[in-house]
């Protein structure tokens, strides 16, 4: 037999078609359907499948055996369509069927499998939405739009795709979740709202999505009723477990939820079988990832659940369960990001981003500065010396720091430092070196702080590149030094690593000579190995090959492809690996490569754009473009050099280097616009490379961003990259 599972509506429809279609050649006797929703008495069951065959029991036997005598000899498809409510007896009846009846094989639908032996189970899945990064072209020839104009069209004649309204139809399907039933109701809605009115009101989507075609299945008539039908169906513990995974956004592991969700009706102990449950009635949704299975909710079932929440008065309680589990996440992550499991810990944060900032949010908002603090605070933030990996993310420290009690914490200091990171990525250096001195004046003040090390180092690091962005390449570089002396004291080889590594970078940004430094960038090399962490080894094998792009390019490359190899894995890049490797490609004249790491470097920076980061980006993007592209290398020129303006110019004390800080001669990047600058000028003239210059300058950052993107062969943005490189 085939078992359907799923949501009702169009989509189970046409799924029960198709495989019907599939099989009824093999069955001359044809198909035969029993609608069983309307039953409510689970004796019936018998009597309704007899009745399809006009079978009695007038000659003695009952009418189970009859109707079993009757199918013995046929070769047909019996379709039982809404078994989830009788699914006891249906299931004993099939299973007899299945046994007596060879010819007959048993097609059903409901919320959950039977486990009738030979079941073979088929998940009817949400209709395709297309990804929103996807082009508007691609995203209206979705399944799910195609039911929606069909559907509309079934109440306006005339409706129709059109530039005004496409984006608003795919943003309704979008936030639908995909689920047919779902998209039916909101078409129906056309009649009255237009599809932009329509998403506007989803955020009250039980009351929007009711009033179905006249004529429907009852529970089907409305989003509720039809939610409600598969609830009433669940047992009390089932019912409240379903109610409190409403906490959760963007998913969830089983550990979650048993920490959370545990409590009277929900035992802790019978977790997994209420899970699996929920699961095969197609109301919790189970997906893989490679840290292990997720769960999670489609938003119209956690909305209907989170109703339910507020009706038991429970959601308080979830509320700060769900924060404080999520603060104690964070915190351990931060213990294992300094060494070899790093990325598997980051990846695992960047999986519950939504349950982060949801916690934060809600920390925020009950004032509770303890929780709020300890997510800030232990979350790898994208601009702190950890190296960033994954896709980077960020949380807000300035509200957090203004919270009742905040100062009393003891990772208030790290707070401000976050604050202060915040504040670098947009060039503010006023405003970050008052915050690393309220930093360290905090620590000095907290008697229950242990963080003294952690918070010289931090403030090394932002002096480090306050003196980078200026051009004071001597000044960064002895700050950086002072930051792996603190690293290592505090016993992080790592961290040590990674700063000597970046003192390497500045002193060759500064002029000092490869064979010069050598030696620390080896030591970098050494030390990141001894520590295991990946993000210290992707960034002191860069420095170790900038210092033999010249003397020994064949090694070089070697390094490089061992960075590369290292720095993108997908869902755990090393982002900072990626956009010092870029650098390493230029120095080979490697421009395919160079555009290729640019690119990524660009797509995982770009929701937390650092100006120390997007500046050598657009720089050498330029670069790799010029030959081939120079109109689009001259405009990202113009943008470069403003994002490298905008880098020093914030700081009185830091505007002796002009517009343009360092010397063209020895700044890799700047050498590079300068190259890009004679390409232009060859290929279109003087003029029109003044005009380009000014086009790129005008640009606001995320312009830029999207402009160099844009302008990326989509095929160097995905896939294996190693392997461009000669």
């Amino acid at each position: 037999m085939v078992t359907i599972t799923g949501v009702g509506g169009v989509g189970k429809t046409r799924l029960v078609i198709q495989v019907a279609a599939d099989l009824l050649p093999r069955y001359p006797d044809g198909a035969w359907l029993v609608e069983l929703a309307p039953l409510r008495e689970p004796d019936r069951v018998v009597e309704a499948v007899a009745a399809v065959f006009h079978v009695t029991n007038r000659n003695g036997p009952t009418v189970e055996d009859a109707l079993i005598d009757a199918l013995a000899q046929k070769r047909l498809l019996l379709v039982l369509d809404n078994c989830e409510h009788l699914l006891a007896t249906v299931a004993r009846l099939v299973a007899r069927i299945e046994r007596s009846c060879p010819g007959v094989v048993v097609l059903a639908t409901s919320r959950e499998g039977m486990a009738v032996e030979g079941e073979q189970l088929i998940a009817l899945p949400p209709l395709e939405v297309g990804e929103p990064f996807n082009d508007i072209e691609r995203l209206v020839e979705t399944e799910a739009v195609r039911l929606f104009v069909e559907r509309a069209r079934l109440v306006k004649a005339d409706f129709a795709l059109a530039d005004s309204n496409a984006r608003a139809v795919v943003e309704v399907c979008q936030r639908l979740d995909g689920v047919p039933l779902a998209i039916e109701l909101a078409a129906a809605r056309v009649i009255a709202l237009s599809p932009a009115e329509l998403a506007k009101r989803l955020d009250r989507r039980f009351q929007v999505l009711a009033g179905g075609l006249r004529g429907a299945v009852e529970r089907h008539a409305t989003l509720r009723a039809a939610i409600d039908w598969s609830y009433e169906l669940l047992s009390s513990a089932e019912q409240r477990l379903l109610a409190r995974m409403a906490v959760f956004s963007g998913g969830c592991t089983l550990e979650a939820i048993e920490e959370i969700c545990c409590g009277d009706p929900v035992d802790r102990d019978d977790m997994l079988d209420l899970v699996t449950g929920l699961v095969a009635r197609s109301l919790v949704i189970a997906e893989d990832s490679v840290l292990g299975t997720r769960y999670r909710l489609l938003e119209t079932i956690r909305q209907f659940s989170e109703e339910r929440l507020t009706s038991w008065g429970e959601t308080d309680t979830l509320v700060i369960g769900h924060a404080r589990y999520y603060a104690n996440l964070s915190s351990l992550a931060a213990e294992h990001s300094y060494g070899p499991e790093q990325l598997r810990w980051i990846r695992q944060l960047n999986l519950e981003r939504d349950n982060i900032r949801s916690a934060l949010a809600n920390a925020i908002d009950r004032g509770d500065a303890a929780v709020a603090i300890q997510l800030v605070a232990h979350h790898p933030h994208q601009e702190r010396s950890e190296s960033p990996t994954g896709e980077l993310v960020s949380l807000p420290a300035s509200p957090v720091l203004g919270l009742p009690g905040a100062t009393r914490e003891p990772g208030y200091p790290l707070v401000l430092l976050v604050a202060a990171y915040d504040a670098q990525s947009t060039g503010d250096w006023d405003v970050v070196h008052e915050l690393c001195r309220q930093a360290l004046e905090a620590e000095r003040n907290l008697a229950a702080s242990r963080h003294g090390h952690r918070i010289k180092m931090d403030t090394c690091n932002l002096q480090a590149q306050a003196a980078l962005c200026a051009g004071a390449y001597e000044d960064a570089t002895a700050a950086y030094t002072r930051a792996a002396e603190l690293a290592v004291v505090d016993g992080y080889p790592g961290l040590a690593a990674i700063f000597l590594s970046y003192t390497v970078d500045c002193a060759l940004l500064g002029g000092a000579s490869n064979e010069d430094m050598v030696t620390s960038a080896e030591e970098s090399v050494a030390l990141a190995r001894q520590s295991g962490m990946p993000g210290a080894i992707a960034l002191s094998l860069v420095s170790l090959a900038l210092t033999l792009v010249e003397g020994d390019p064949a090694r070089a490359r070697t390094l490089l492809r061992e960075c590369i190899e290292l720095s993108s894995t997908p869902g755990e890049e090393i982002s900072t690996g990626l956009l010092l490797a870029c650098l390493v490609a230029g120095r080979l004249h490697e421009w395919g490569l160079t555009l290729a790491l640019t690119g990524r470097a660009l797509l995982l920076w770009r929701w937390s754009i650092s100006l120390m980061q997007f500046a050598p980006c657009l720089a050498l993007c330029a670069r790799s473009l010029a030959e081939n592209r120079p109109q689009v290398a001259g405009v990202l020129r113009g943008a470069a050099y403003n994002a490298f303006r905008r880098m020093g110019s914030s700081r009185e004390s830091m505007r002796g280097s002009a517009g343009e800080p360092g010397d063209p001669n020895t700044n890799f990047f700047l050498a590079a616009l300068h190259e890009t600058g004679d390409i232009v000028t060859a290929a279109l003239g003087a003029d029109d490379r003044s005009e380009l210059r000014a086009v790129g300058a005008a640009m606001r950052t995320d312009e830029a961003l999207t402009y160099a993107l844009d302008n990326i062969d989509p095929k160097l943005l995905h896939g294996p990259i190693a392997n461009i490189i000669r």
